[in-house]
């Protein structure tokens, strides 16, 4: 079986590693390096067929030029503004990228924290907990009687309409 020479440049650590090894196809070669310095990398890139990135640093022009058999840059992640695509699209060497699981799911939990914050969840939470009377009188919603904000609490913020930084997250914020 031929094997395919892959460099996987990362900044796992030896635990991560040794997973992706684990699930790697049999029929890959997979080199990786953490922390590799220019020169390893430009060598290591003589004969690799694939390269695979984790934002351990810039894929540039000389880079892609060292690898003359390069048939793929895989980013993981989203991001692929560290790869000189037009450099990459030159060579014929597509540039694909894999959303990470796990920002994804930071991310949703970012947006509940939004709007738990927003909608005073922990507040409504503890008062439904409790069953506290409202002191409302309860109303029988139809077609032309609307109830949002039965409870009529006061303060409840809304994302519509609203700027929304967040910092840090890697991927995820800026």
């Amino acid at each position: 079986m031929t094997k395919h020479k892959t460099l996987f440049l990362t900044q796992r650590g030896l635990q991560h590693q040794q997973w992706a090894l684990e699930g790697a196809p049999p029929d890959l070669e997979l080199i990786m390096r953490r922390g590799a310095g220019r020169e390893e990398v430009l060598a290591l890139l003589a004969d690799a067929e694939f390269l695979i990135t984790e934002r351990t640093g810039v894929v540039d022009a000389e880079m892609i030029a060292a690898a003359p058999n390069l048939r793929l840059i895989q980013r993981l992640g989203r991001q692929t503004w560290d790869i000189d695509l037009a450099a990459a699209q030159r060579a014929g060497v597509p540039v694909c990228y894999l959303p990470n699981d796990g920002c994804i799911m930071v991310a949703e939990q970012m947006m509940l924290q939004m709007l738990g914050t927003l909608k005073r969840l922990r507040e409504g939470m503890a008062v439904t907990a409790e069953g506290a009377d409202w002191g409302i009188e309860t109303k029988r919603g139809d077609e032309d009687t609307f109830a949002y904000n039965w409870s009529r609490r006061t303060g409840i913020g809304r994302l519509t309409g609203a700027t929304v930084g967040i910092l840090g997250f890697g991927e995820i914020g800026l």
